[in-house]
């Protein structure tokens, strides 16, 4: 062995004792501190990465992404629990595989999907029974016991759960119980039995107390707070919060903000409005500051019911508004998160199915090499094999067109995307060049058309809240008006109707590049769907100003809901036969509105629709 051998084995050695000392360290605080827990696991990563040792990796992230969900903060906790499960399937990690199941299951279970969360969960605990990983089985049945109890099914759940305690149990880790003691805590306070409620809650401030566990202990009597409140013991509930609060200042936690929301909530029961209201403001900031956006919300919404029974509809007004801007953001980040994770699992099936693809080959290789060694006998047979595999191969080919056309003539984005990538993985070795390119751009496309979706949602909520940047700078006007055209052909699937006429006395303009490509885009595309008639596209400029004017000959707009059109998700009346989202119009009266320019339209039913948009140029740089 060489010296250079020995020091690259020492080095590698240090980096895992490195890791493991912090995965220690994490252990002994994850209970108390998801914050330092995210700061160490994050250090962990690093080393990990740069030393190429992906157990950790995977092991790192999914600590990340474990505290991220703890703060109630999922959109932080979706990426770092998708590369996780990325990291230990690329790398053959089952138990780090299933911890990221686990982590990716809470997302999901978040964002409402809980067919999705449920069959994570289940494969979580498949992988834990194949390697007899106890811990694993014992989260994987707390875990899917707390999705039944959502159910009609809740008895299942109740015994799913009470598994997962006898698992922890029978290893002495009783602590690990904590989590499905809140669980059905929530769900007995939901029914309105909320003496079970109360002992369920009980149960785990006394385990908190029992194995020192700060989150148990704080949650434990914000739950029994809230289950003697909703039977009107309110100086008891009270004494509880109290008795929480210590807890969270003693420790430093970062829950203070859900013991405050509660300790609102029930000021807010007894009638007594003015200290519900300092309460609340109070839990408002804490959870801004540790951007728990949960308790955000539920302490905007509690804030306007408040203030409006005061009386003090000016301030209700204001964090209505707040509430429904928080709620359309967490709307856009869920959307976004749907998105990536669908992206994740696909490429991680990608992978997966490349590895056995792989495997197979050369499996089929070896033994193909000792089939050509033997006797001629044999030969024949083999001969025989392969006419009979390639009959099959030509069924199977004609079977995958029929079922092309029906995806594509009857089913959703998503479903031609796992379609697509059903094909391409399943059955590469018999697909041709062109038909593999031809299946990943419909994946590309109908990805492009759920990000379209959710970029014209954001879209407007970013123009709502002007914050769409607006610098302007040097474009080719020829080149700008071509690239529209060329994207609401592709977006209508019509080609050859758009014709453009351009009068300027020069091909440069300073404008906002971005923004104007947005608004004619829509609008162009709007005239392509519908009008089956050619399209004229006027754009006429001067030395501070640029006209674009768009005619077509299609179905028109009702005289009556011509100014409506440019609301969200407003569709006219008469368009019900041409898919869209209601959002085309909004983006570009908002943006059109945001650069200070103006937008007309004129329409006649069953002639046609002409819009006209004055855009502001400038004629040098915009400092």
């Amino acid at each position: 062995m060489s010296e250079s051998q020995v020091i690259n084995k020492e080095d590698a050695t240090s980096t895992v004792e490195q890791v493991e000392s912090l995965f220690s360290k994490i252990e002994t605080i994850r209970y108390d501190d998801y914050q330092q827990v995210i700061v160490l696991a994050s250090e962990a990563h690093s080393i990990s990465l740069y030393a190429k040792h992906w157990r950790g990796v995977a092991k790192s992230l999914y600590h990340i992404a474990d505290s991220y969900l703890r703060l109630g903060n999922y959109a932080s906790a979706s990426a770092p629990a998708q590369q996780a499960l990325i990291t230990a399937r690329q790398h053959g990690f089952a138990v780090e595989e299933a911890y990221a199941l686990s982590a990716l299951g809470a997302v999901y279970s978040y964002l409402g999907d809980e067919a999705e969360a449920t069959n994570l969960f289940f494969q979580q605990l498949d992988i834990a029974q194949e390697h007899k990983h106890l811990t694993l089985m014992g989260y994987a049945f707390g875990d899917l016991g707390a999705m039944y109890l959502r159910t009609e099914d809740f008895k299942k759940g109740l015994e799913l759960i009470q598994k997962s305690n006898q698992i922890f149990d029978s290893m002495g880790r009783e602590e690990e119980k904590y989590l499905w003691y809140f669980d059905i805590g929530g769900f007995y306070t939901q029914r309105g039995e909320y003496e079970k409620a109360y002992e369920s809650y009980e149960k785990m401030y006394s385990l908190g107390e029992s194995k020192n566990i700060t989150e148990a202990k704080i949650l434990g009597l914000t739950g029994m707070a809230r289950a003697k409140s909703e039977m009107r013991e309110y100086i008891v509930a009270h004494e509880f919060l109290d008795k929480a609060l210590a807890v969270v200042h003693s420790s430093r936690s970062l829950l203070e903000c859900e013991v405050t929301l509660e300790r609102g909530k029930i000021y807010s029961r007894e009638s007594r409005q003015e200290m519900a209201l300092e309460v609340l403001n109070k839990a408002l900031n804490l959870a801004t500051q540790t951007e728990h956006v949960n308790i955000i919300m539920e302490a905007r919404r509690m804030l306007c019911d408040v203030y409006e029974q005061t009386g003090d509809f000016k301030q209700a007004l204001v964090h209505n508004r707040a509430y429904h801007e928080a709620r359309d953001k967490t709307f856009n980040d869920r959307s976004f998160i749907r998105t990536q994770a669908l992206r994740t699992l696909y490429e991680i099936e990608t992978v997966r199915k490349e590895s056995e693809i792989h495997q197979l080959r050369s499996e089929a290789a070896e033994h193909e090499l000792i089939e050509y060694k033997q006797a001629e006998a044999r030969r024949l047979e083999v001969e025989r094999l392969k006419l009979t595999l390639d009959k099959e191969r030509d069924l199977v080919t004609i079977k995958d067109r029929i079922l092309t056309r029906i995806s594509h003539e009857f089913r959703t984005p998503l479903a031609i995307i796992r379609t697509s990538t059903e094909i391409l993985t399943r059955y590469s070795e018999r697909l041709t060049e062109e038909k593999k390119d031809t299946h990943q751009q419909r994946i590309d496309q109908q990805f492009k058309l759920i990000e379209k979706h959710l970029n014209d949602i954001g879209m407007v909520l970013k123009a709502d809240n002007q914050t769409v940047a607006s610098a302007k700078e040097e474009s080719s006007i020829f080149y700008l008006c071509t690239t529209a055209i060329q994207n609401a052909q592709f977006q209508t699937n019509s080609f050859d109707r758009i014709y453009l006429e351009i009068n300027t006395l020069s091909d440069a303009v300073w404008i906002e590049k971005q923004i104007f490509l947005e608004v004619m885009s829509n609008l162009l595309s709007n005239a392509l769907k519908f009008s089956d008639a050619s399209v004229t596209f006027n754009v006429t400029v001067d030395t501070h100003t640029l006209v674009a004017q768009i005619d077509d000959k299609g179905i028109g707009i009702p005289e009556d809901e011509q100014e409506k059109v440019f609301e969200s998700l407003y569709r006219a009346s008469n368009n019900d036969e041409v898919r869209g989202n209601g959002l085309g119009l909004t983006i570009v009266r908002d943006y059109v509105i945001l650069i200070g320019g103006s937008i007309q339209l004129k329409s006649v039913v069953n002639e046609g629709t002409q819009v006209t948009v004055s855009i502001p140029l400038a004629v040098q740089p915009v400092a």
